[in-house]
């Protein structure tokens, strides 16, 4: 190993920067790419930006709001759900601001963490005295063990593999993309150069769409079924009204999905809350 003293390192550091343009045309490229795709998805999908921008709102003002709700009318097992949500609005709006700007892969993948973070809050109100089972992975003996796939198949019994699919295709070093490259070079060989390119798909970015509206959705019923209606009365009206409203647009929205498996999800999450309350009440009873 050669060791290397600060100011042979600042000049390295100083000699490589020589060999590239300040700022990088490329990085200015991409900045531009983004802008137009975002111009572009204002534009042409106004209503799903401003959509989610209210929703998104909503979201940060209802946790915020639970701080004012009388905490003690919570079972224990809701304050891991809170924290839950609370921990993924971050990548559900870097997941979003990814998919406006172009980058549909990473937007979906952004979103897979959302995914399992409202799978993870169902698990606990199915199972509320095993709610550790989400959050760590050595559980003693005897204690219920959470596999998302499992649950979601078993428990939950609705067909949601095409969604986990879909957030998966694109994590582990997009091996999945990467497959399907090579497997297309066998086939036709080497049409075009091997480039880094950008460009708009609107079939793409309409599928981070309806998993971006699907997210959004499941997380405004969580709030409205087990964080507020327990404790409606201490709530501001206006809000209690603007969760309403939002809520029954992006069920809307669900329901209306060209896409047939998730428009069929609008009936499964329904099935699901009707779930979630038989076990809540015999757990409590």
């Amino acid at each position: 190993m050669i060791l290397m003293n600060d100011v042979e390192v600042e000049s390295l550091v100083k000699e490589m920067l020589n060999n590239s343009e300040h700022p990088s045309a490329t990085v200015l490229k991409m900045y531009e790419f983004t802008n137009k795709h975002k111009s572009f998805a204002s534009k042409k999908f106004n209503g799903f930006t401003l959509y989610f921008e209210h929703a998104f709102e909503l979201l940060v003002d209802l946790v915020f709001a639970i701080n004012y709700s009388p905490k003690k009318q919570y079972p224990k097992y809701r304050t891991p759900q809170i924290f839950l949500l609370k921990n993924n609005l971050g990548p559900l709006f870097s997941g979003f601001e990814r998919s406006v700007s172009g980058f549909y892969d990473e937007g979906l993948i952004l979103f897979r963490a959302c995914y399992e973070a409202i799978i993870k809050v169902y698990f606990i109100s199915f199972y509320p005295s095993d709610y550790e089972a989400v959050l760590v992975r050595k559980l003693p003996k005897g204690k219920r063990q959470f596999n998302l796939s499992n649950f979601v198949d078993t428990d939950l019994k609705v067909d949601w593999d095409f969604i986990y699919r879909l957030l998966s295709r694109y994590t582990h070093g997009n091996t999945a993309k990467t497959l399907l490259e090579l497997l297309d070079l066998s086939r036709n060989g080497q049409t075009e150069p091997i480039s880094f390119e950008l460009m708009y798909n609107e079939d793409r970015f309409s599928t981070t769409m309806n998993m971006c509206n699907f997210i959004v959705w499941n997380y405004l019923k969580v709030f409205q079924e087990l964080l507020v209606k327990p404790v409606e009365s201490s709530f501001d009206p206006k809000l209690l009204k603007n969760l309403s409203d939002t809520e029954k647009v992006f069920g809307a929205m669900i329901k209306l999905t060209p896409n047939k498996k998730f428009a069929n999800t609008y009936d499964e999450v329904i099935q699901i809350f009707n779930k979630i309350a038989e076990r809540e009440k015999s757990y409590s009873a």
